[in-house]
């Protein structure tokens, strides 16, 4: 997957427009980093990689949570890609049955989005 298809040019640009965070915290107060997560549904992920003390030494934090967390994106199962082609279709004034050519979605979704 090349970089410029993985996502992280919307998600600076939602950053930039402060529709998700630009930083996280852990919950220990660790600064998150933004990782690459092939398993979540945009692909990144916020990641803590401190190190922490444990019984055993120091170990990593390893605390995660989703880029969408405490957002307007939290709980939809669309990506940030479908959820912005929506917006601007919509905002466009487009029918649904074009809303539905060009982003594949269901009559469903179109009417829960709208």
């Amino acid at each position: 997957m090349s970089n410029l298809n993985d996502g992280l040019g919307l998600i600076n640009k939602l950053q930039q427009l402060s529709a998700l965070p630009t930083e996280e915290k852990c919950i220990r107060g660790h600064q998150m980093k933004l990782v690459k997560d092939q398993s979540s549904l945009d692909k990144f992920k916020w990641v803590c990689r401190e190190k922490i003390n444990s019984k055993k030494g120091k170990k990593l934090c390893n605390y995660s949570m989703s880029l969408r967390h405490k957002t307007f994106f939290y709980k939809s199962h669309l990506s940030l890609l479908d959820i912005c082609g929506f917006v601007n279709l919509w905002t466009s004034n487009c029918t649904f049955p074009i809303i539905k050519t060009q982003l594949r979605l269901s009559h469903q979704v179109i009417t829960d989005w709208s």
